[in-house]
């Protein structure tokens, strides 16, 4: 993921900021603290040449890395989706690859997110949705990657989308331009999400602190965490992230999706790990296959 990427990470303050006093209501209004939260870890993709002799045995071919690939991760970032209408033979053959427990998220096609009229692409939308349901119960959450020239000026055309979008389609929203992290807008936008039941999706990047907006919408949380090959500034970040994490569990979260994206995929699963470590450290245990 290029988006936020920052060539200088010691230049950064990679400290988390503090939760909006939002997100803590909304936590504590769910479900009692004390039950097990459903920690979900994975990567943007599966099709990776180069996890061939770690993470996939010697030899693999490509059409048994994602067989593999759901053995060590819940959940997958389903990037294929952006690039094209997903074909219900392909999902249903997904699905039939990974234990009941691993969930696949698709991004929304580029050609409704990337519209200044999301409107006129309801109907994709609802194309959309009814093939992303041949996933059965495999579908986790599904997110629209608004474009960083999508600002607040395009905040009743996004509402009135939203309002449009098949209600039981599981979704999130990620925000990009600056102007969505201002008050009062912020908090007035995310009102809205919340009311409607729609997540947040929170970008960890260097380059775009404003990203790490830390404001749940709903009682599941998914972030997009962007390294920098393994630079000491990865470590305490992720450091930063198992702390908050088990803070919000205890208040009431109920699912997490935690993304690792890294330039070189090697790098992505040495940092999984590190945060699988961190979060069993805080009694905290992600699903694996």
């Amino acid at each position: 993921m290029e988006f936020g990427r920052f060539a200088d990470p010691d230049k950064v303050d990679t400290r988390l900021p503090a939760d909006p006093p939002e997100t803590g209501r909304l936590l504590r209004s769910g479900r009692d603290g004390a039950a097990a939260a459903v920690v979900r870890i994975g990567a943007a993709r599966w099709g990776v040449q180069e996890w061939v002799g770690s993470l996939y045995p010697p030899g693999t071919p490509p059409a048994e890395f994602l067989l593999h690939y759901a053995s060590r991760f819940s959940a997958v970032e389903l990037n294929t989706t952006y690039y094209q209408m997903p074909q219900e033979e392909n999902l249903r053959r997904w699905s039939e690859l990974v234990p009941p427990s691993f969930r696949f998220c698709p991004k929304l096609p580029r050609t409704v997110s990337q519209r200044r009229r999301l409107t006129e692409e309801l109907g994709s939308t609802a194309v959309f949705a009814e093939r992303i349901r041949s996933l059965g119960e495999h579908l986790g959450l599904c997110f629209l990657q608004l474009p960083p020239n999508f600002g607040p000026a395009g905040i009743t055309e996004l509402r009135q989308y939203l309002l449009g979008v098949p209600p039981d389609l599981p979704l999130a929203v990620e925000l990009r331009h600056p102007g969505w992290f201002r008050d009062p807008l912020a908090r007035e936008n995310f009102a809205f999400l919340a009311g409607r039941g729609i997540g947040t999706v929170i970008t960890d990047t260097l380059g775009r602190r404003d990203a790490v907006h830390m404001r749940l919408t709903t009682s599941r949380a998914f972030v997009r965490f962007v390294g920098n090959d393994l630079h000491d500034s990865d470590y305490r970040r992720i450091d930063g992230w198992a702390a908050r994490l088990e803070e919000w569990v205890k208040q009431g979260l109920e699912e997490l999706y935690f993304f690792v994206h890294e330039p070189r995929e090697a790098h992505t699963l040495t940092l999984a790990s590190y945060l699988e470590e961190k979060l069993r450290e805080r009694s905290l245990t992600p699903i694996t296959g």
